[in-house]
């Protein structure tokens, strides 16, 4: 008998959750890993997610089960068809028996850090539109007054 639990959200918190656990050994391994690099090796999570969907939850204990599917839009919230209890369930052990995912927990290495400097730096002066300035044209036309002068 076992407790697997898989949650995946694509919102503010951008997170992978899977958690195991078998009666027989007692501990609980649970790994929470980064949503985007997540996604990155595996991409039929995806595809699961795309569109207005932005949540995906499954708990699996003896004495219960829940599954659900969570929309931005007026989509009802629904239930998890059988290929992707299936297709969670091996996830949840991958993640935590085979811990295939654990070098996405390492910490980002110094060069990572400043790709992601670099690019958070400047997909926000993306946004702005910059203007752009002649400075010589300018130097030569103070030039050109202080003369008239």
């Amino acid at each position: 008998m076992e407790i697997v639990k898989f949650n995946a959200f694509d919102t503010e918190g951008k997170l992978v959750y899977c958690s195991y656990r078998k009666f027989e050994k007692g501990t609980q391994i649970e790994r929470s890993l980064p949503f985007d690099k997540f996604i990155e090796s595996e991409t039929k999570l995806g595809e699961i997610l795309e569109g207005s969907c932005y949540s995906v939850f499954m708990e699996e204990k003896p004495e219960m089960q829940m599954y659900e599917k969570k929309f931005l839009d007026d989509t009802p919230n629904t239930d998890l068809t059988e290929e992707e209890k299936d297709y969670f369930r091996d996830l949840v052990t991958r993640a935590c028996v085979e811990e295939e995912w654990d070098e996405l927990l390492k910490p980002p290495s110094v060069d990572e850090q400043v790709e992601d400097f670099i690019k958070e730096f400047f997909e926000d002066t993306e946004s702005e539109e910059l203007e752009q300035k002649d400075y010589l044209e300018e130097f030569f036309k103070e030039l050109e007054e202080d003369s008239d002068k």
